[in-house]
């Protein structure tokens, strides 16, 4: 005689079946670990990928916990601004940090843009494509910052 095998019954099937949902489908927390790199030649990296600090000197940034935005169910018809919602005493401290690391990366940029332009003007025909593309680029980043800088005021 074969020993019967162990079954499930439907409903307990389906009670599994919704807690693996519940458990997947959970809201991730919305803030991370942020890393501050020194990426060499005068650059900062920020990242919130541990693998990339490997062999860097970097710090870790303290962050305030993002507080979860209204919800985008098809019954929220409010219009979201471009400000985050949440207590002031969290937001300003969080707003703070941005700002600086902002303007920490404004600098960086205008102190690549000024090693660029002497660069270029005493580099060989051959390279000066090459340091335009550059340069061209860090005006792009630069013009970024000051329009994310002009948003936080």
């Amino acid at each position: 005689m074969i020993a019967p095998r162990h079954t499930l019954s439907t409903s307990s099937l389906l009670w599994g079946c919704a807690a693996l949902a519940a458990a997947l489908l959970a809201p991730q927390p919305a803030w991370a670990r942020l890393w501050k790199c020194d990426a060499g030649h005068g650059e900062v990296l920020y990242t919130n990928d541990m693998r990339v600090t490997r062999g860097k000197r970097c710090e870790l940034l303290t962050l305030p916990e993002a507080q979860p935005g209204p919800s985008r169910r098809a019954g929220n018809t409010a219009p979201t601004t471009s400000r985050p919602v949440g207590e002031p005493a969290q937001l300003v401290p969080r707003d703070d940090l941005r700002r600086r690391i902002l303007r920490t990366e404004l600098e960086n940029e205008q102190k690549q843009i000024a090693t660029l332009e002497t660069e270029l003007a005493t580099a060989p025909a051959d390279a000066q494509a090459t340091l335009r593309q550059r340069l061209e680029r860090h005006r792009r980043n630069l013009e970024a910052i000051t329009r994310e800088l002009d948003r936080l005021r």
